[in-house]
């Protein structure tokens, strides 16, 4: 990516029986590259594992990936955010950029915590790929 003006990205919050924060998931789209990006780190009790990176060609393959990494049966968060001055590079467009930069400011909607619905997931993927703005 090089020079994003406003960009969507998929926050998902993955919550625990507790209401705790388990996974978090940013994914955005590179309409350059024509793929996915996934940023994401898991949370536990003891210490936070370490946060990871993807790139994910199809939004189908995608949400494969996004049921395997929640836990079924886990009450999910979706939010839409819109994201202004994104890093040029890919690999600057880390989980802790995102997360830190992250504010109610940049909310598009958000949806109330819900069952893993892969229905949704896919729309939202589909939709991302297809709302963009040429950087």
């Amino acid at each position: 990516m090089t020079g994003i003006c406003d960009c969507l990205v998929l926050k998902i919050d993955e919550l625990s029986s507790s209401e705790d924060i388990e996974t978090t998931l940013y994914i955005l789209y590179d309409k350059m590259n024509h793929h996915f990006i996934i940023r994401g780190q898991r949370f536990n009790e003891e210490e936070n594992c370490n946060p990871y990176s993807f790139n994910c060609e199809f939004a189908a393959d995608l949400e494969v990936f996004i049921k395997f990494v929640l836990n079924n049966g886990n009450k999910i968060m979706y939010e839409m955010l819109n994201y202004q001055d994104l890093p040029k590079s890919n690999d600057d467009i880390t989980f802790e950029y995102l997360d830190e930069n992250n504010s109610p400011a940049n909310q598009v909607i958000g949806f109330m915590p819900n069952t893993y619905s892969s229905k949704k997931v896919l729309t939202m993927l589909r939709m991302m790929r297809d709302v963009f703005n040429y950087y």
